[in-house]
């Protein structure tokens, strides 16, 4: 068996970067031009693509995509493609950051690495969603394929595996440098599984002593009891000639060697790391006059919750870990036709099936979408309760609360008439301010979130439907009132489909429309797991959601057709989160029974409407919504 190369860096030169020598501006673009080509040369070599166009340069569609990342596209590696609605290829590019042309040397590596990338991985055309929920398998996996990544161009291409070298040396080079406090700080303070991928990546480059100053000794003595696991995973590459077929056996057999052997090692640590993660946030929160607080002291809601939290803490730090140190950067980045930005699976692959044009976003069409058609069918059910909440959330912009001005585009008729008396009067002085401006809002009064039921279930007896022209009833309502509102439904996970700060726009309004399609699995770009119902964590991560908008009122409406059967979580999990919610006495919790059969919801909520006839749904809401709105101190949690 073919062993990746381990070697000590002390026998690695770790020189200055190797830049050619330039006297004038015009030589060193010269020398950058000459560099760029060979990059190019290396990425289509190893990336496998002959055709593929490799550049400094980043157009504004490109660089507009790349922002709603958070990211700065010229400083950026990416691999940018869109494609038609049939499959076919419309244009791909691979973006290499002008900073990066200074060091020749460390630019090759970085080129055969992120091309290497290209070449061997493809789970994201075969691994689960659902996998990828748990906190940590992304980066377990990612690390796993770090190691196979540069084990492909050692094995294949053994000249560009010296660029590879170098790289890792100016790593080693830097880890060596740090300070002793800030190696101590860092060694403590990571979680311990993310100090456990890190290792797993650079473990073949770094001495022992370089190894024992920088990671726990816990971390290290799992690395050595995993590590012929992780030679396994190394190995099982394909060759430079393989086949496509091939290549995604390879992947396959990588990912079941990382998820059967490598992941339920992982876990445990996680597990750790998570209950080590609730006690520290549980000390930053104690009177230090205090004993030092225990998590058995909590009471099992609490700790509950803890526990949630500090997993999601986890998972931001994960987050953040996969993109700074495990991220292959040369990935289809942007999704062109489908509502939702890209989210980053596994690997740099992203099946064409997730990239495509549609033809509304080819050419505009005469159809009504789907969106649509929902709003004609409740559009004078929504006018009605416009009418009927306006006076009472927003008193402001009924007549008795406009402002005149002297410009403006609204005219106030008795404003006018009485300045036309005034002037006819032959007054000395006449008011000119004829135009009506809205009062602006002083605080945010209620704020408003819709957790909607995306499970199978929802598919039968029009349910979806009818429940979506009620959600579109109330969007379009509370957007005219200026109201802050999400719109999430639920599943495993929350979905996504209008967050508080996003303008109601008719991008967002078309996102939501896959709310349709989640309940049949079928969401093109969508979350497509409808044969979970985790009511309890969605409620808590709704809830949190909500609770960052610090509103003075806040009211979240969770619509369920049936009992809550999660893949993570119990019908006990629901209760341990609404007595949570409910003691906390922020948020007005609201459970709507979709259909007959669901008086479930009383048993959940503190105020339930069960068994909505289902024709009659989006009728209903209405009136609940101006229930609440006429009378919140109903909707008050009580302790």
């Amino acid at each position: 068996m073919y062993q990746p190369i381990e070697y000590d860096p002390a026998s690695t030169t770790t020189q200055a970067p190797v830049v050619s020598p330039c006297h004038s501006p015009q030589e060193e673009q010269e020398r950058a031009r000459r560099l760029l080509d060979r990059l190019t040369t290396i990425i289509r070599t190893i990336g496998g693509k002959p055709d593929l166009t490799v550049t400094t340069e980043v157009d504004p569609e490109a660089a507009a995509h790349i922002a709603l990342q958070g990211k700065d596209a010229d400083q950026e590696w990416f691999r940018y493609s869109t494609w038609t609605k049939e499959g076919e290829l419309v244009r791909e590019f691979v973006h290499v950051p002008p900073t990066d042309l200074a060091d020749d040397i460390a630019a090759m590596g970085h080129s055969a690495h992120e091309a290497s990338h290209v070449r061997i991985e493809r789970m994201a055309q075969f691994v689960p969603r659902s996998v990828l929920q748990d906190t940590g398998v992304l980066a377990t996996l990612k690390a796993a394929e770090e190691r196979a990544t540069d084990q492909f161009v050692y094995r294949e291409y053994p000249g560009a595996g010296e660029w590879l070298r170098y790289r890792a040396a100016q790593v080693v080079l830097q880890a060596a440098e740090e300070p002793d406090e800030f190696v101590q700080h860092r060694r403590e303070a990571i979680p311990r599984f993310l100090q456990w991928c890190e290792l797993t990546k650079f473990a073949p480059h770094f001495s022992r002593d370089l190894i024992e100053r920088c990671y726990h000794p816990s971390v290290i003595d799992l690395y050595r009891e995993l590590h012929p696991i992780i030679l396994r995973v190394a190995n099982a590459v394909p060759s430079r000639d393989a086949s496509e077929a091939e290549t995604v056996e390879a992947a396959k057999e990588r990912y079941r060697i990382s998820y059967n052997e490598l992941w339920p090692r992982i876990r445990a640590l996680i597990e750790e790391d998570t209950e080590r993660r609730a006690r520290q946030m549980l000390a930053e929160n104690a009177n230090p006059q205090d004993a030092p607080p225990s998590l058995d002291d909590l009471l099992p809601e609490e700790r509950v919750e803890l526990l949630a939290q500090a997993r999601e803490a986890l998972g931001c730090d994960e987050e953040k870990f996969v993109e700074s140190t495990l991220g292959g950067h040369l990935v289809p980045t942007v999704t062109i036709g489908s509502v939702c930005p890209p989210s980053d699976i596994v690997s740099p692959y992203s099946p064409p099936e997730a990239h495509r044009l549609t033809k509304e976003h080819v050419a505009p069409t005469l159809e009504k979408t789907p969106y649509q058609e929902a709003y004609d069918e409740v559009r004078h059910l929504a006018d009605r309760l416009y009418g009927r909440l306006l006076p009472v959330l927003r008193p402001r912009l009924t007549e008795g609360g406009m402002h005149l001005k002297t410009t403006g585009t609204l005219v106030n008729m008795r404003a006018a008439f009485r300045r036309a008396a005034a002037i006819a009067a032959g007054a000395r002085s006449v008011d000119h301010r004829v135009f009506a401006h809205p009062g602006t809002r002083m605080e945010r009064d209620d704020t408003f979130t819709l957790l909607v039921d995306l499970s199978g279930s929802m598919r039968s007896d029009e349910k979806i439907q009818q429940t979506f022209r009620g959600v579109v009833m109330t969007a379009e309502d509370l957007h005219r009132l200026r109201a802050p509102f999400e719109i999430l439904g639920f599943q495993d996970d929350i979905i996504v489909f209008k967050t508080f700060v996003e303008e109601f726009t008719d991008s967002v309004r078309a996102r939501m429309a896959g709310m349709l399609l989640e309940p049949h699995g079928i969401n093109p770009g969508g979350h497509n797991w409808p044969g979970n119902t985790d009511l309890g964590p969605c409620l808590l991560r709704a809830s949190r959601r909500l609770a960052r908008e610090r509103a003075r009122r806040s009211y979240l409406l969770a619509f369920s057709d049936g009992m809550p059967w999660g893949r993570h979580s119990t019908i006990q999990d629901v209760h341990t989160v609404v007595r949570a919610i409910r003691k906390r006495g922020e948020q007005a919790l609201v459970g709507i029974g979709v259909g007959p059969g669901t008086r479930h919801v009383e048993t959940f909520f503190p105020h339930a409407l069960p068994n909505v006839p289902i024709e009659e749904l989006p009728e209903r809401m209405g009136d609940l919504l101006v229930d609440i709105a006429c009378h919140p101190e109903k909707y008050e949690l009580k302790v």
